[in-house]
């Protein structure tokens, strides 16, 4: 969860992240999740990006950039949601 007291996690293939990926195209350190005064940050620093959607809205695409999240959705490191079931993350905002 973040929160004011735990504003980042982070997420990867290392066993040091808060969420833990084990996935080939994971990077180690792959992408982090930040609060920024009551918006969500998705900021992606792999070689082989992050895929996201957003419930009701077009899925994207994000190499070394970053995305606000909103609502509800998925998180996918490497592949695409429908190709990475197994180790798709799922998220609430709000």
């Amino acid at each position: 969860f973040l929160d004011a007291g735990h504003p980042v996690l982070r997420l990867g293939r290392g066993a040091e992240n808060d969420i833990v990926v084990k996935d080939t195209l994971a990077s180690r350190l792959h992408a982090r999740l930040e609060l920024h005064k009551k918006k969500v940050l998705l900021v992606d620093q792999s070689l082989n990006g992050t895929y996201y959607r957003m419930e009701g809205e077009e899925g994207g695409f994000l190499r070394r950039d970053e995305q606000t999240l909103r609502g509800r959705g998925v998180i996918s490191l490497g592949r695409t949601p429908e190709s990475n079931a197994e180790h798709r993350i799922l998220f609430t905002c709000g």
